[in-house]
């Protein structure tokens, strides 16, 4: 998308790599890259993609433990999300909301996040409400109600899909931490094991090193030494694994980031070449004393162009538009250029349709 940066799927693509330094662990490239983009889709009129940069911002702010911020970017998202009843995505960032909320300590405004996605959930019956019950488990854990989070997990497995394999395995995940907590070691090991099945089932690795140290903490607890050991080395098996796994995809995202630039080099190489063929503010002065020229590429280099000559003691300026933008229409301007420069050479008695005609052809 970097031939058309003002596509829509250029900023989304922006977003993407944002994600992608969230991912690597590099959260300042990540945030500058997204300070950037919401500069200048500022007054574009973009309201879906500007709500997703800063649901982004707002993620990695988390990562960086620096929940205020995070908070006050998903506030930004909400009101862009409510403005265009995007009511999905508004659900969701309530849930964000709620976390990053329990996170500040701020239990009151978490709780009312979490009960305005509970009811729009409800009345639009979507089923990422199992989000929301996981979310008001971790709220009642932080307040010492026991009761409040046993029924909030039982809400969630009641509400999740059979085929929804990701919040199956949060649930059960979840679970076990709380029964951790509580001493409750059987039933912890019980709901690791289930989160461990369908983690490895749908390979879900990032959780599956997780769940492997939970284990192990439950069969310490339990004097089970010989099983905390083998999860201990499981743990640290999968935890390698998605180190070479960063690394690796490190390595690639460089690779296409120097094949970028190369191309990038290239075009706006092409783009001096292109604005060499155009005539020169000297020139132009030589014909119009009084003028003015406004010429910006929208992806570089340009579809548009224009000429300007004199023969038989008429001016002639042709503004023009070739099919196209960025380098296929680029290629068609400069083969205009050029082909009118030979025809109206080669005219005797100068007429537009006469030189249009003879373009076409």
């Amino acid at each position: 998308f970097k031939e058309y940066p003002e596509e829509w799927g250029c900023f989304v693509s922006r977003i993407y790599i944002a994600k992608i330094y969230e991912l690597l662990g590099e959260y300042e490239n990540g945030a500058e890259a997204l300070r950037d983009l919401l500069t200048e889709i500022k007054d574009k009129s973009l309201d879906d993609v500007e709500a997703e940069a800063y649901i982004a911002s707002g993620n990695l702010f988390y990562r960086k433990k620096d929940y205020k911020n995070a908070l006050t970017k998903y506030g930004y998202a909400l009101k862009l999300k409510e403005k265009s009843g995007e009511y999905y995505g508004y659900s969701t960032l309530l849930d964000l909301s709620g976390r990053a909320s329990i996170a500040l300590k701020e239990y009151d405004q978490a709780f009312e996040y979490y009960q305005n996605a509970l009811k729009l959930k409800e009345a639009l019956q979507y089923q990422t409400i199992v989000n929301t019950y996981i979310g008001l488990a971790a709220y009642y854990k932080r307040k010492g109600d026991l009761q409040g989070v046993r029924e909030s997990y039982g809400k969630a497995f009641e509400t999740v899909k059979k085929r929804d394999k990701y919040s199956q395995m949060l649930c059960f995940y979840g679970r076990g931490h709380f029964h951790l907590e509580q001493k409750e070691y059987q039933e912890a090991i019980s709901d690791f094991e289930e989160a461990l099945k369908i983690a490895k089932t749908s390979n879900i690795r990032n959780k599956i090193s997780d769940i492997f140290c939970a284990l192990s903490s439950c069969y310490e607890k339990t004097g089970k030494t010989d099983k905390a050991l083998s999860t201990y080395k499981e743990f640290h098996k999968y935890k390698t694994d998605n180190d070479r796994e960063i690394f690796s995809f490190r390595a690639n995202y460089d690779e296409l980031f120097n094949k970028n630039k190369e191309l990038v080099d290239s075009i706006n190489y092409a783009s001096r070449i292109q604005a060499a063929l155009l005539p020169s503010d000297k020139y132009i002065q030589s014909l119009l004393a009084d003028h003015m020229l406004y010429f910006k590429p929208q992806n570089i280099v340009s579809g548009d162009f224009v000429w300007l000559g004199e023969k038989n003691g008429k001016i002639i300026i042709i503004l023009a538009d070739c099919t196209g933008h960025g380098i296929p229409g680029s290629f068609l301007s400069m083969l205009g250029i050029a082909y009118l420069g030979e025809i109206i050479s080669k005219m005797k008695e100068i007429k537009a349709s006469a030189i249009l005609d003879q373009l076409r052809q």
